[in-house]
């Protein structure tokens, strides 16, 4: 990749860590880098667990995602049909249960980081609620179309659900980081040059990557890791360019901010939008039934496939 990367960022240890970026863009894999760099999710018990999509661990704290649920649905929305952002602009303090302080509790010191695609919508929410603290936020970007595909992969969504959700996510995440501490980590970078942005998370939490031996040791997780394409070659799907255009000024405006700059993102596409809307419509429907709980126990015992159906 060939793009002059900043590197503001005061070197003074952030309050906590929010690792965030659209669903399928490369989350899981900078979590872990986290970790080995010495920043604490939590207990293992309080995390959600691996599965066959991600066999390493999602390394997500529960209390935060129910947080993130939680503000979701009071904003009329879901992780999966996400609400308008002015219905997010308008959650208050107080609005849902459990509070941020409370998801937050168990983790008490400086080092801790927490990880949910779901931030992404909701930075704003989160640092109303954390007005005082310096937290830092590390965002991950993917090319849309490799996110699309391999969302159609993991839960059967269309493309164009694909698509807008990417537009949904990272849209939301451009407009509230404007002002923000953070690194913004483009996934290709990320896979091409691991030791180079494993020494910029490095500096960003407060360690210096020319006497730790941890960056080194966090590259070796991408180097060593299942095979991972930056090019997107496979990829049969075409994004339209207004993404393509969001996408392009994310990762110009990539590596560490003191005070991220603000990023003309746009309304959203009229596409995305009604893939959105539709989405919503059919969760309405669908979630309440999931819920029951002789429907859930029957769904438990389908193939993923199958259970998946209701989602597109």
């Amino acid at each position: 990749m060939t793009t002059g990367v900043r590197d503001d960022l005061a070197d003074d240890t952030p309050d906590g860590v929010v690792v965030t970026g659209c669903h399928r863009s490369g989350t899981s894999l900078v979590a872990r880098i986290m970790a080995a760099l010495g920043r604490d999710p939590g207990p293992p018990g309080d995390l959600r667990a691996a599965d066959r999509f991600n066999p390493d661990g999602y390394l997500e704290r529960l209390a935060v995602v129910a947080w993130s649920d939680a503000c979701l649905r009071a904003a009329g929305g879901w992780a999966s049909g996400p609400p308008d952002a002015d219905a997010v602009d308008a959650l208050g303090r107080t609005t849902v249960a459990p509070t941020l302080e409370q998801a937050l509790a168990a983790l008490g010191h400086r080092s801790w980081f927490v990880k949910d695609p779901r931030l992404a919508l909701l930075l704003g929410p989160w640092f109303r609620q954390r007005p005082d603290r310096d937290d830092l936020v590390v965002a991950v970007v993917r090319r849309p179309a490799d996110v699309a595909r391999s969302l159609g992969h993991r839960s059967g969504y269309r493309p164009a659900l694909g698509l807008g959700l990417w537009e949904r996510y990272n849209r939301a995440m451009a407009t509230d980081l404007a002002g923000r501490r953070s690194v913004v980590v483009p996934y290709e970078g990320l896979v091409e040059r691991p030791g180079r942005w494993c020494r910029i998370l490095a500096a960003a939490v407060g360690l210096d990557p020319t006497s730790d031996a941890r960056p080194e040791a966090a590259a070796s997780l991408v180097t060593s890791g299942p095979s991972r394409s930056p090019a997107g070659r496979s990829s049969s799907i075409e994004a339209p360019p207004a993404l393509d255009d969001l996408y392009r000024q994310l990762v110009e405006a990539s590596g560490a901010h003191a005070r991220f700059p603000a990023v003309p993102v746009g309304p959203m596409t009229a596409e995305s939008a009604a893939a959105l809307a539709a989405q919503r419509r059919r969760l309405r429907v669908v979630e309440p039934l999931r819920r029951a709980p002789r429907v859930r126990t029957f769904l438990d015992q389908l193939p993923g496939t199958i259970r998946t159906v209701g989602r597109r």
